[in-house]
């Protein structure tokens, strides 16, 4: 069976993040995965600079913090999804 975010997804997020899925959320439907968070290091390539819980929540508004926009195929980056899951 397939999650809605399978691990190895590429995703942008609504804060202009790029994130790779890492982990799928066990307690839902798999719509907010645990990611790692990639930056571009100005030469073309991607790193990783923080991983992020996509079901954390603001404390104040009970918003979710960060929110999915699209699923891009990581090649269009030239992103290879296992040196960042390893």
């Amino acid at each position: 069976m397939l999650g809605v975010y399978p691990i190895g997804s590429l995703l942008e997020l609504d804060t202009g993040e790029l994130a790779l899925v890492m982990e799928t959320d066990k307690t839902s439907d798999g719509a907010r995965p645990m990611v790692a968070l990639l930056a571009s290091d100005g030469n073309g390539d991607y790193v990783k600079v923080g991983v992020a819980d996509l079901a954390e929540r603001d404390a104040q508004s009970g918003a979710f913090r960060r929110n999915i926009v699209k699923s891009i195929h990581p090649s269009t980056l030239g992103i290879q999804p296992a040196e960042f899951l390893i």
